[in-house]
This record gives structure tokens, C-alpha cells and sequence, in this order.
């Protein structure tokens, strides 16, 4: 005799085994209580009552309808107070004034020398403090 054993069952294999018996589970239980039969009966059911909803209180229409109606005053209230040609000049005379500005004042460099700086210094301090550390507590 030898002692050899069987291979082992791969994690695929499992899967797919536990993904079997599931299924087996699910179909004996489907059948005992008859669940995907009366969930397409709730279901056709739900339906049919708010198709008779819509054609008692024509909720369908009535939505299009209110929908239409206010695209239609969005549309007039901008053709009379120009929302959104002025909403656009704005944008654009900001972005415009925000670039002098920065061509003024330098901002955007600064910004970045600044960072250079400050990143510089939190490398420093990081090695100062490294080097306070026993040696049994410095990072590896």
C-alpha cells in the first residue's frame, strides 16, 4: 500500500461545488413553496393595478405634462432675465480677472514654492526626529 492521498480540492472547485448545492437548495425550496410562481403573479398583479391608477388618474399624462410645462417657464424665465448668458460672462470675466491676478501677484508660483518649501522642512523634521529614535524603535 501506499500512502498516498488524493489531491486536494482547488478553491474553483469549491466554489463551484458550493455553487451547486445552492442552487439545488434554492430549487427543492422553490418547489416546496412555489416562490418564483407567486412572485410573478405579485408582480403581474402590481403591474395591473398601476396600469388601472394611470388610466383612472392618468398619472402618465399628468407628469409629461408638468414636465412640459416647466421646460416651457425655465426656458421664458431665462429668455427674460438671461440666466444663463449671464451666468456664462461671469464665469468667463472671473477667470479672466483670477488670471491678471495671478499674473500680478505670482500666485500660482508661490503656491508651488511654497509647498517645495514646507515639503522640504517635513523631510528634515522627519530626519531629526529618526534620529532621536533608540534604535530598536527606528523604522525599517
Amino acid at each position: 500500500m501506499t500512502d498516498q492521498q488524493p489531491p486536494k480540492e482547488t478553491c474553483t472547485e469549491k466554489a463551484i461545488k458550493a455553487v451547486g448545492y445552492t442552487k439545488d437548495r434554492a430549487t427543492e425550496f422553490d418547489k416546496q413553496h412555489n416562490v418564483v410562481e407567486k412572485t410573478k403573479n405579485a408582480a403581474s398583479a402590481t403591474a395591473q393595478k398601476a396600469r388601472e391608477v394611470d388610466e383612472k388618474h392618468h398619472v402618465v399624462e399628468r407628469t409629461k405634462n408638468a414636465a412640459s410645462f416647466s421646460v416651457k417657464k425655465i426656458e421664458e424665465f431665462d429668455e427674460k432675465h438671461k440666466v444663463v448668458e449671464r451666468t456664462k460672462n461671469a464665469a468667463s470675466v472671473t477667470a479672466q480677472k483670477a488670471k491678471e491676478f495671478d499674473e500680478k501677484h505670482h500666485v500660482v508660483e508661490k503656491t508651488k514654492e511654497a509647498a517645495g518649501v514646507a515639503a522640504a522642512k517635513t523631510a528634515l523634521g522627519l530626519k531629526w526626529f529618526a534620529s532621536k529614535l533608540k534604535p530598536s524603535e527606528k523604522p525599517k
